[in-house]
């Protein structure tokens, strides 16, 4: 059976050891942030392709309905308020 090893405490590591540690932790710090980056960059592309989508939906929904208006003979009376509309928000 093996003996436990001898913990060191602070007090016995030498300059080297904490020159060791700091290095290591910032390591760790380094990645961990370069981490939260790549997270943070795949959220906002998953937000970019969710709204390119419901644009594409919308630009679709929108084109169905252009040509239904256009079939039932009421595209010029739409484009006539949606203009008035745009005029009157300025």
């Amino acid at each position: 059976m093996q003996k436990p090893r001898k913990v060191r405490v602070s007090s016995d590591w030498t300059d080297e050891d904490r020159k060791r540690i700091r290095r290591v932790m910032q390591e760790y710090i380094a990645e961990l942030e370069n981490r939260n980056e790549i997270l943070e960059q795949l959220g906002r592309d998953t937000q970019k392709e969710r709204a390119d989508i419901m644009l594409e939906v919308l630009g679709i929904q929108n084109m169905v309905g252009a040509v239904q208006l256009q079939e039932s003979g009421m595209l010029e009376l739409h484009r006539d308020v949606f203009a008035r509309f745009l005029l009157e928000d300025k």
